[in-house]
């Protein structure tokens, strides 16, 4: 079954609005892909009233009525955009996550050895790919990592 716009899935190629739970920003984020996005958003890049730093509050796609079917879309500086994730972002997002909180590394991955359990959880969550990442449009950074 295909949407009106001959894609999978509703969200392909939408703007999309996610406005932040602390502050109320909103920003847009493109889907990039024919692909499923995440209800929970980006962290909140707002700045505080003296500008100092941001938000860093969680946002959420609202407004759902109001997306904008983009497919031809041209990113510009400062977008963040969903693109499909790759494997080695999901190994670096993986070797972060381990890193990050080693007080939870237990005995078995320690038996089967960090490096393999990391990959091992990567490929494993990664399969046929087509996951959400969130990256920024121009520099490719990976949110996140």
């Amino acid at each position: 079954m295909t949407t009106k716009n001959g894609h999978t899935y509703a969200e392909a190629f939408m703007l999309m609005t996610y406005q932040c739970e602390k502050c109320g920003a909103k920003e847009i984020v493109w889907n990039s892909r024919d692909g499923v996005t995440p209800f929970m958003g980006p962290e909140c890049r707002a700045f505080n009233d003296s500008r100092e730093r941001q938000c860093g509050g969680a946002t959420q796609h609202v407004d759902w009525q109001n997306d904008v079917y983009k497919p031809d879309y041209r990113p510009i500086i400062g977008d963040r955009i969903w693109r499909d994730g790759t494997l080695d972002m999901m190994r670096a997002i993986k070797k972060k996550m381990v890193n990050s909180n080693s007080q939870y590394i237990t005995k078995e991955m320690e038996a089967e050895g960090i490096s393999a359990f990391i990959e091992r959880i990567a490929v494993e969550e990664h399969g046929e790919g087509g996951w959400p990442a969130l990256v920024d449009a121009h520099s490719g950074s990976v949110y996140g990592l």
